[in-house]
């Protein structure tokens, strides 16, 4: 009589563990876009209009330093919401954009990083510069810190 019971209860713990799968794996996927710059960097807490001009290669200064926007394509879905959460533009359209300001004002489009590695080097190698991370990727790194939360998923 006690054999039955012991499975039972295996059965019991094993749909347990399984009900709480989904919830674990939902927490994993929970997303969080955040302004890095490099962790010696004198760079402070925008305000949001001042990080989309940024983006959108207008000069803005923090802390009486130009800054330099570094753009962060290493993961397609961050670039997703970097456009539509940060620039509020469709990437053709953001591209033209830069493209456009690049012949009307002279000024270099922002660097393109597809290596979180390489995008480290720069924001550690560009003075003033600044570039958009998912929080949990930026906390892993040393070099740098995370200046702001831009955008946060929500549930």
């Amino acid at each position: 009589m006690s054999r039955p019971y012991s499975i039972n209860a295996v059965i019991l713990l094993i749909i347990i563990k399984l009900i709480s799968l989904p919830v674990s794996a939902h927490e994993d996927r929970h997303q969080t876009l955040v302004l890095v710059t490099a962790s010696d960097s004198l760079v402070k807490k925008l305000r949001p209009g001042l990080f989309r001009k940024l983006f959108l290669a207008v000069p803005v200064a923090s802390n009486n330093q130009a800054l330099t926007p570094l753009i962060n394509i290493s993961d397609d879905l961050l670039y997703e919401v970097f456009l539509q959460k940060v620039v509020y533009m469709s990437k053709r359209h953001y591209e033209r954009m830069l493209v456009s300001k690049t012949f009307r004002t002279g000024r270099p489009r922002p660097a393109r990083f597809s290596d979180n590695i390489e995008l480290v080097k720069a924001l550690n190698s560009i003075s003033g510069s600044v570039s958009v991370m998912w929080q949990k990727d930026a906390e892993n790194e040393k070099f740098i810190r995370i200046v702001q939360t831009l955008w946060e998923e929500r549930h």
